[in-house]
């Protein structure tokens, strides 16, 4: 299970071009509900897209064996993400959940 909770001042369905510069981040607030056992399980990932989508750069990523962030019932902020790299694109910021499997789930 995640949940996030953008933090930015943009409307989630806005069109950015054109407001990407060297000076961008993303951040955002989650809450994961994942498996206890160590592994790359329970996947949690935020991309960012370019091209209209055809291009895609992970940006964030935690798995089961990030203990410190596994499950919470507390949300936690992603910290800054820098967003220089897509400077002057037109963006869009996928965010993904993978079980991975069938256990615990």
């Amino acid at each position: 299970m995640l949940a996030v909770q953008p933090r930015n001042h943009l409307p989630l369905l806005d069109d950015c071009q054109g407001r990407i510069d060297a000076n961008s981040k993303l951040s955002f607030d989650y809450l994961r509900g994942v498996e206890s056992f160590n592994g790359n399980y329970d996947i949690t990932q935020v991309d960012i897209l370019t091209d209209g989508g055809s291009n895609s750069t992970t940006v964030f990523s935690l798995n089961a064996s990030d203990a410190s962030d596994a499950s919470s019932s507390t949300w936690k902020a992603s910290g800054d993400i820098p967003l220089a790299d897509f400077a002057g694109q037109v963006i869009q910021v996928r965010f993904r959940f993978n079980t991975v499997d069938d256990q615990a789930n």
